[in-house]
């Protein structure tokens, strides 16, 4: 048996076929069999392109006389051609220090680009809940609409991608999923609070996603035993609710990142209908020791929308979900989520995490995996007495 098996010897696993590119391998991990409604959802931190260097790392010194204006001002005197130098050892440490151990053709967003969409592709979800997409309009909306998948973007009000140089506009939230299977209700883009109680840099995207018919003729179909088909009845209003967000980074916004998870559930339970299938998925940039975590399990702060996490098997997260070495630390953790409502949804199956030895010593991304985050995907069963 495999090592990475052995670690979950539990559930019964499917191999992904591994023929499709040089991306880490995946299994998909059985947790409840035998229901018939199913959901499949990816989470993924996809890297931004402005803030990895894929795009900068590759500029001339002549380049950089044009970029002084996004560096540093340097207070003491020097002359031109050391100026000149200066920025252009700023850039490169910008665009080179944040991944010390990844190779650079692997930042490229030549190289990461086609690898991020072999990836959402692989999981086969129904719907994508994306962070860090600077690509949107030019990349991520053009090629996944190919497969049949209808998006939308919520750019950050203030992204750190403009401040660097050669970069295609504000990172933010992205929201796929497949449009033979849903169409959009309402939708509502939300800032989250700060702590003062104004208005932070990170948002969050809440969507009304209806069923349509071809989904309800998909769902008899899908691994759905005679007893089971009477559940996929739905009516014609059936609808599910999902979020995706990115919390503040940084270990000293501990309190930042509590204060908007309690907004965000604030409003997801104000946008959506009571008993319906909820799914609240995001880079929390929070571990499970941080209060927002234990802000989302406990019941008693809102009775009205208990959440889980997907990932969380027998009472354990995943060892990491981004694990990364930068000049100044190595980060492995858990930080990325998919949060539900058990009273509307089962977990099914999850997409297990390449292990450590898998992925290398070099960390992530790498030359078989373009982002620093693992891309997270459940497949649930819709309970059979949800309000649909």
């Amino acid at each position: 048996m495999a090592a990475e098996e052995a670690d979950l010897p539990k559930y019964k696993r499917q191999k992904l076929s591994e023929t499709d590119s040089n991306l880490l391998a995946r299994q998909w991990i059985e947790v409840n069999l035998g229901v018939a409604l199913t959901i499949r959802v990816l989470q993924f931190n996809t890297l931004a392109d402005g803030e990895c260097g894929g795009s900068s790392a590759y500029m001339s010194i002549s380049d950089c006389t044009n970029y002084h204006k996004y560096s540093f001002q340097c207070t003491y005197e020097i002359n031109l051609v050391s100026s000149v130098c200066l920025h252009y050892f700023i850039i490169l440490a910008l665009a080179h220090d944040s991944f010390i151990k990844c190779p650079t053709p692997a930042l490229k967003w030549a190289y990461r680009g086609p690898k991020l969409i072999q990836e959402i592709l692989r999981s086969n979800a129904d719907i994508c809940c994306l962070e860090e997409v600077d690509h949107f309009h030019d990349y991520f909306e053009p090629e996944l609409s190919k497969h049949g998948y209808e998006g939308y973007f919520l750019p950050k009000c203030n992204s750190p991608c403009l401040s660097f140089p050669e970069n295609n506009g504000s990172d933010g939230c992205a929201l796929f999923f497949r449009s033979e299977k849903f169409k959009l209700v309402k939708r509502k883009d939300l800032t989250l609070k700060n702590v003062s109680g104004g208005l932070s840099n990170q948002v969050a995207m809440l969507a009304e996603l209806q069923f349509t018919q071809a989904k309800k003729k998909d769902v008899k179909t899908r691994e759905v035993s005679k007893e089971d088909r009477s559940d996929t009845d739905l009516s014609a209003t059936s609808s599910l609710y999902i979020a995706v967000t990115h919390f503040k980074a940084k270990a000293a916004e501990r309190k930042l990142r509590e204060v908007q998870g309690k907004h965000l559930i604030e409003e997801v339970i104000e946008f959506s209908s009571e008993h319906a299938p909820i799914i609240i998925t995001g880079d929390f940039n929070s571990p499970p020791v941080e209060p927002v975590y234990d802000h989302f399990h406990n019941r008693d702060a809102h009775p009205s929308l208990p959440l889980q996490s997907s990932y969380e098997i027998d009472g354990s997260e995943p060892e990491f979900t981004s694990w990364k070495i930068r000049a100044e630390l190595e980060s492995k953790y858990t930080i990325d989520y998919i949060w539900y409502c058990p009273e509307s949804l089962k977990v099914k199956k999850v997409w297990g995490i390449p292990t450590s030895d898998a992925i290398g010593k070099a960390a992530l991304p790498c030359m078989n995996y373009p982002s620093d985050h693992v891309a997270l995907c459940t497949e649930f069963c819709v309970i059979s007495n949800a309000k649909l």
